[in-house]
């Protein structure tokens, strides 16, 4: 059992998470919001620009190490960066899901498997999560698209 400050402690606690909980919830909405409003633009003045721009998004490495840099401020003890952590893990989740989008663009794969990818989102959340995050934060590093797009061939090459 845990002792009246115990208590307190842990509730505390769980108020900073929800409160960066409620904080990325709310940046998600305006991520949806702006990725809808910009795949309306392309359809009408710029096809297939959204489908371009998404699958390039890309955080950049300090990104990843702000990340890092505040799960080791956590785990030393400075609790009141908690609520920080849910939105830089939503905006790794967002650059994996372009990742992934991207790497599905570059090979040509079918789309049933991005369907099957909103499925274990949505029934295995905490995981897939976790999988994007990391994904993205190799991402930040590597490059994965870069290294997977087919080498392009220089101009006048194949023209008769």
């Amino acid at each position: 059992s845990l002792s009246q400050a115990q208590q307190a402690e842990v509730i505390h606690l769980l108020g900073l998470l929800l409160n960066g909980a409620i904080s990325a919830v709310q940046f998600l909405m305006v991520v949806a919001a702006l990725a809808l409003g910009r795949w309306w633009q392309s359809l009408l003045y710029n096809p297939g620009g959204f489908q371009q721009e998404f699958h390039g998004l890309r955080m950049p490495v300090w990104f990843a190490a702000l990340l890092v840099l505040n799960l080791l401020l956590l785990i030393l003890g400075m609790s009141n960066l908690l609520p920080v952590l849910p939105v830089l893990a939503a905006t790794l989740i967002v650059a994996g899901l372009a990742l992934v989008h991207g790497v599905f663009g570059i090979k040509g794969y079918n789309s049933f498997w991005l369907g099957m990818l909103y499925l274990l989102l949505l029934f295995a959340l905490p995981y897939v999560s976790v999988l994007l995050i990391l994904i993205a934060m190799a991402d930040s590093l590597m490059n994965f698209r870069h290294r997977l797009a087919p080498p392009s061939s220089p101009p006048g090459d194949g023209e008769a």
